[in-house]
Formats: structure tokens, C-alpha cells, sequence
């Protein structure tokens, strides 16, 4: 199966004396209306002129003819970006996926300098390191994760986005579901819902941490330890050796003991039974909806970088879960080069002010 393209650099070709379009495509050069955006796509494998493989660039994909000669894999060609469908909120729905790095000066060896006319050869596409490859490419690949679910600490234990992920994860949803362009319930809302999306969870985290707060005083955390002392306790001083009495005494009767406690200090408390339920449910359901959402996002993550599932048909929900701050952590990761941009802790993105913008506008995207 051959490599998926790599789209190098996107740029409108002027049809005049200086700048002149590809032989290729000199017929779409010449249409009266605004010539396309022309991109320049790295080559798979080798192919034979004529033939014809999807890119995708900027999150859409289009349709790429190999010229007459045929290419080499590596060798770069342009190609006019022509989406294979139409979208009248295509603007608003693509998401925001991370544009590619330069390439260094000295990535370029001898004999593959770019030509004069702008076009790339065959190896102008930007060269790291084998370690750096494996700890951070350049941009997220289709077909792959670019890191490891726990590498979480990959960029220094006190970079915003790990420390998001630590302390408030669903902050740092808000923000992947943001450069996803979803809205807070991760799903493709009308234009511009995606813009509110991280101030939502800012709130519904607000929310929750004082309504928490609120009804701390029914959680059964403390009265669990007390109980539980009193236990070890009584076994201590028992002065016999059966070990099988001792058993059946915590087995059997802990529980009871526990829920007794439980009421008597929550009375105590001033908790009422409505008061415990609301604790209950208001924290399963913030459970919940925190699970479902962060599902639904790793699943649109997967399907805009053509990831597949590894082990089963519900290992978004399972990540999400059970693994929920070391998820998130990777589709921040997944979504951004935190090599080339710089994290904030309560910013729309995570990324700084504008970096959206600069990236739709006019970046490309490596894939």
C-alpha cells in the first residue's frame, strides 16, 4: 500500500511572464475565473503519467493527476486544489488541523536544491532526526497517532497542556473540540457554535467544582475511614486466633456498618436524603456526559487523521473511561505541534490568539 501524500506548500500561480504555471494544468491557468489555489504534493510512490490518487489539503481532499512522464516517490508535483465536494460551511466545519514546518536551510543536500521556478525535487521535503521522528514529526500523519497515549509528559510536566490534562481535563477538551471546530457536545453544530465552545466547558466546570463544593459535606469519604478504623481497631484488641471469625466480621458486617455511620454523620451534617441523592447524581452525571463527549471527540480526531481502531469496535469510550486525562492529552498532541507553537492554559485553542486563523487562512497541512 503506498505512502499517503504530503501536501509541501500552497500558493496561487500568477500566469504571467515571471511566474508561469506547470505545462500540466496550463489549461486551468487560462479559465476566465479566479485561477485555483495551486498545492504542491509529494508523490507516494512512483506512478506512471496519467494516473490519479487523492490528497487532502486543509482537511479536504482533492484529486491529484500525475503529468505526462510520470514521478518518482518523494518527487513533489503541483497540483490544483479542486475539492472532490462542496460545502457551504465547509470554512466553518474543516477542522483546524496544523500547518507543516519549514523546511531548514540545511535539509536541503547537494544536488536537490529547489529549482528556480519554485518547484520542489525530490527531496525538498523537510529531514529530521530518527529520534526526533519517533518523539515528535512535524505534523500529525494520516494513518497513525503522532505520539503514544502516555506521553503525556513529553513536553515538560509543567506545559499548560499537561497540566490541563492533570488538573482539568475537560478544559483542555474544550479547546481539541474547538480546533476540531465541534461544539461542547462534540458534534457539528451550526456556523461558528465551535467559537463557544471552550468557554461552555469553562463554565460547566465552574459549575460542577461549586455545586461540589456545595454538598461536600454528604460525601461518605471521611466516614468510610472512620469506619474502617474502628474496624482495625476491634480486630487488634481481639484477643482470640480465629482468623475465620475475624473474616466473616469484616465481610459480613462492614457494610452495614459503613452505611449506619454514613447516615448518622450526615445527620449530623444537616444532610438530608434529597441532599445525598443530588450529590450522587450530580456527580455521575458530570461522569458521564465528560466520557461520552471526550468519545465522541477521539472518534472525530481518528476519523479526520484516518486512524483505526486498534483493539475493538468501543475503544474510544474505553479510552475515555478509564484513561480520560492521558486521552486528552494526546488528541492536544494529535491536534497541534507544540514544537512550533506555544500552549496557553485558557485560551479558545490552547494555542496562541490568531494561531487559528493564520492556520486556516493560509496553511497547508502535511499529510
Amino acid at each position: 500500500m503506498s505512502r499517503p501524500a504530503k501536501i509541501l506548500e500552497a500558493g496561487a500561480f500568477r500566469d504571467d511572464a515571471d511566474t508561469k504555471a506547470p505545462p500540466p494544468f496550463a489549461a486551468s491557468a487560462a479559465a476566465p475565473s479566479v485561477s485555483p489555489v495551486m498545492v504542491r504534493v509529494v508523490a507516494p510512490s512512483n506512478l506512471r503519467g496519467g494516473y490519479t490518487f487523492n490528497a487532502v489539503y486543509n482537511g479536504q481532499v482533492f484529486t491529484v493527476t500525475v503529468p505526462p512522464g510520470g514521478v518518482n516517490a518523494g518527487q513533489a508535483l503541483a497540483a490544483p486544489f479542486v475539492p472532490t465536494a462542496s460545502d457551504a460551511f465547509a470554512s466553518e466545519t474543516t477542522p483546524m488541523l496544523p500547518p507543516p514546518v519549514a523546511p531548514p536551510a540545511s535539509s536541503t543536500g547537494a544536488g536537490t536544491a529547489p529549482n528556480p521556478n519554485g518547484h520542489c525535487n525530490t527531496n525538498c521535503n523537510p529531514t529530521r532526526s530518527n529520534e526526533d521522528n519517533h518523539n515528535r514529526p512535524s505534523s500529525a500523519p494520516l494513518g497513525s497517532w503522532s505520539t503514544d497515549v502516555c506521553d503525556c509528559c513529553s513536553e515538560g510536566c509543567c506545559h499548560p497542556s499537561c497540566c490541563n490534562a492533570t488538573f482539568c481535563p475537560q478544559i483542555l477538551m474544550g479547546q481539541v473540540l474547538t480546533r476540531m471546530k465541534l461544539d461542547w457536545s462534540g458534534s457539528v453544530g451550526s456556523s461558528g457554535d465551535y467559537k463557544r465552545t471552550t468557554c461552555v466547558w469553562i463554565i460547566l466546570t465552574i459549575v460542577y467544582f461549586v455545586a461540589r463544593s456545595s454538598l461536600s459535606g454528604c460525601a461518605t469519604d471521611a466516614t468510610t475511614t472512620s469506619v474502617w478504623g474502628g474496624v482495625l481497631k476491634d480486630l487488634w484488641d481481639d484477643d482470640d486466633d480465629d482468623d475465620d471469625d475475624d473474616d466473616d466480621y469484616v465481610f459480613g458486617h462492614v457494610g452495614t456498618a459503613i452505611h449506619s455511620a454514613a447516615q448518622t454523620m450526615g445527620d449530623e451534617l444537616g444532610c438530608t436524603p434529597v441532599t445525598r441523592d443530588l450529590l450522587w447524581a450530580v456527580s455521575r452525571i458530570w461522569f458521564v456526559l465528560t466520557i461520552v463527549v471526550l468519545a465522541r471527540l477521539r472518534r472525530a480526531v481518528r476519523r479526520t487523521y484516518r486512524i483505526s481502531e486498534s483493539c475493538c469496535c468501543c475503544e474510544d469510550l474505553i479510552c475515555s473511561a478509564f484513561c480520560g486525562c492521558c486521552t486528552v492529552s494526546q488528541l492536544a498532541r494529535q491536534t497541534a505541534d507544540y514544537q512550533q507553537e506555544r500552549a496557553y492554559c485558557f485560551t479558545d485553542t490552547g494555542l496562541a490568539a490568531g494561531a487559528m486563523d493564520r492556520r486556516s487562512g493560509g496553511g497547508s497541512h502535511v499529510v
